[in-house]
């Protein structure tokens, strides 16, 4: 019988920034057994009356979007806020009220430029509202937490790189074929190690891919347009089967607005919550995966064989892709791949060479099951 699942992704960090630390994020849930999409909608909007759908975590990371995203900032001091905004940036102020108005989400740029007028201008009165403002976004961040205690099936992958190593861009264009290069190569180890999650189980499994939406790069007509279900199609035939039991065989991509799912939200809030730890060069998948936990209350680790939802691109991934025959690779310097992202990599192919040959011995067994002991895990 096959089982369904859906797996919503989305992204954090400025892929066109060499030195950002990004990460993909997707949220693998069946349906029939998880909270409801307006049940979990409605949870995350009580942490954070008033504010527009959908939540946005690099928005409401900001002071400024709470005063000025319609009636969110009633318990600021806004009144005296907003008339200083608006007083030295008024033209600043009015393209964010009419973006909010259209239903878009404005630049965090913009934000941040008004962020710098406020705390000039009046820094007490800044810090008074960045207090209040970041107090209620950890309330939503507790909200989050309480929803992944609510649905215990729900599984959290991220994904980022083994070691950021592009140069910087040198134009316009140049950046974009970098945020594109970068999204695919950190998308491809996320539905790998999906992929690979699920075919550890018995039975056959389908997964309908739900990717929000962002640009991409036309290498062949060397133009910036919107992602395609076809972009996200060419990632897909790049993930490795080990058998036919697992597909993704639906395939969508959602803008990022009004109409979105509360599950796509939720991998927003995670990815923005979680990146930061990812980009510590030495370490540990113990120490990487506990601070993901101290930051989002996420656990990034299977409770059996300790199997981890944590995942990177690069020659990690192309490690794990080797599970069925000795390595014919040589593991990279330490000096060019993430602590964390050789531990985990070291850890799934062990997992699945004992899955695909139950009889045979491992390379790197005891040494690599060990690397996650004491981290927080959930169940298989």
């Amino acid at each position: 019988m096959l089982q369904r699942w859906q797996l919503y992704v989305d992204e954090s960090g400025d892929f066109g920034e060499p030195r950002s630390t990004v990460s993909v994020t997707g949220i693998l849930i069946q349906p029939a057994a998880s909270v409801p999409d307006e049940e979990v909608r409605r949870r995350l909007m009580d942490a954070v009356p008033g504010q527009p759908w959908p939540l946005h975590a690099a928005h409401l990371r900001n002071e400024i979007w709470y005063l000025l995203s319609r009636d969110s900032g009633h318990d600021l001091p806004s009144d005296e806020a907003r008339a200083l905004l608006g007083q030295h940036a008024p033209d600043l102020v009015r393209q964010v009220r009419d973006e909010v108005q259209s239903g878009e989400l404005p630049r965090i740029r913009t934000l941040v430029a008004l962020k710098v007028i406020l705390e000039r201008h009046a820094p007490a009165l800044g810090r008074r509202i960045s207090t209040r403002a970041f107090g209620a976004y950890r309330r939503l961040l507790s909200a989050v937490a309480e929803v992944l205690r609510d649905a215990p099936s729900m599984r959290v992958i991220i994904a980022s790189e083994a070691w950021p190593d592009e140069p910087k861009p040198r134009g316009p264009f140049q950046r974009r074929r970098l945020e594109a290069s970068r999204y695919d190569a950190v998308l491809e180890a996320l539905l790998q190690r999906c992929a690979d999650y699920l075919w550890r189980m018995s039975g056959a499994h389908g997964v309908s891919l739900l990717v929000s939406g962002r640009g991409t790069v036309d290498v062949r007509r060397g133009e910036f347009r919107e992602m395609q279900v076809a972009d996200v199609r060419r990632v897909v035939r790049r993930v490795a089967p080990r058998d036919a039991r697992v597909e993704f065989d639906e395939i969508s991509v959602a803008r990022y607005d009004a109409r979105s799912s509360a599950h796509q939200v939720l991998a927003d809030l995670i990815a923005c919550a979680t990146r930061y730890p990812l980009g510590d060069r030495r370490g540990s998948l113990r120490a990487v995966a506990t601070k993901i936990n101290d930051s989002g209350r996420v656990a990034v680790m299977t409770v059996a064989s300790g199997f981890p939802l944590l995942a990177s691109d690069g020659a990690p991934l192309a490690y794990t892709r080797e599970s069925g025959v000795a390595p014919s690779m040589v593991w990279p310097p330490s000096s060019s791949c993430r602590t964390w992202a050789r531990d985990q990599a070291e850890i799934v192919r062990d997992v699945l060479h004992r899955r695909q040959y139950p009889a045979a011995d491992t390379r790197h067994g005891a040494h690599a099951g060990s690397r996650g002991v004491g981290v927080p895990r959930v169940s298989e």
